[in-house]
């Protein structure tokens, strides 16, 4: 985790020294196919597993000269969890590297290198695009008893799993240029990870002592809705030289 916080302050610092960055909130619905069978065959509420919860992406931004394909390496951050009171404390945190390329089909040559709030064209020809997102996570899960019925459970009632996963999504939205250097954008991610598993993920159900051998390995899907907003101060410069 110390490394990941490392990583993400260097690019950070990287983003601020470049100046051409954006800043993305993302709603993520997601689905846990071989968790959720794992809890429903012993009858524990799905309810009270990991919830939905927000994805937060900082991101570099650079694009072809001649052709509009644009690229957006960056990093993100996604908590989800579950607080009882009665049985089972769940909390998966995840940190991605992510490698989003996206075109613009209804305007691939272009007209400048300038904010789309500066080509020519309806909003709707210059702004929409799709794209892929692949990315590399870095998961902590963690389950942690709230009621000890066992009586042959020791004293540690936290478990914690570490695992890295690859996960591979989709991208569409639409740029709405607000002025020489902001563009808002309503964009929808969706991913998938074909496996991540989780240790000892069985028996915490049963309420034993885990056995890390005896774990569930499962797919998860992602919907994620949400807001980017990309600034191009570089631009903004540009324009100053030029009417000096």
């Amino acid at each position: 985790m110390k490394r990941s916080l490392l990583l993400l302050a260097f690019f950070i610092g990287s983003l601020s020294a470049n100046g051409q960055f954006s800043i993305a909130t993302k709603y993520s619905l997601n689905s846990y196919t071989d968790w959720t069978q794992q809890l429903e065959s012993i009858n524990f509420p799905t309810d009270q597993f990991l919830d939905n919860g927000l994805e937060y992406e900082l991101a570099y931004w650079f694009r072809l000269k001649n052709k509009r394909i644009e690229f957006l390496p960056g990093v993100s951050f996604q908590k989800n969890s579950f607080d009882s009171k009665q049985t089972i404390d769940w909390d998966k945190t995840s940190i991605y590297l992510n490698l989003t390329a996206v075109i613009y089909p209804l305007d691939m040559e272009g007209d400048c290198n300038c904010p789309t709030f500066g080509k020519d064209g309806d909003l709707f020809s210059k702004g929409f695009f799709i794209g892929i997102s692949p990315s590399i996570g870095s998961h902590k899960l963690q389950s942690t008893y709230t009621v000890l019925t066992n009586p042959d459970l020791p004293e540690d009632k936290t478990f914690d799993s570490n695992q890295i996963s690859f996960r591979i999504g989709g991208v569409a939205g639409i740029d709405i240029g607000i002025n020489k250097w902001i563009t808002l954008t309503p964009q929808i991610n969706v991913y998938y990870n074909p496996g991540l598993e989780w240790e000892g993920f069985e028996t915490i159900l049963n309420y034993q002592a885990p056995d890390q051998n005896q774990s569930v390995n499962s797919s998860i899907t992602e919907i994620q809705p949400g807001l980017k907003l990309t600034f191009r101060p570089d631009y903004l410069l540009e324009q100053r030289r030029m009417f000096r």
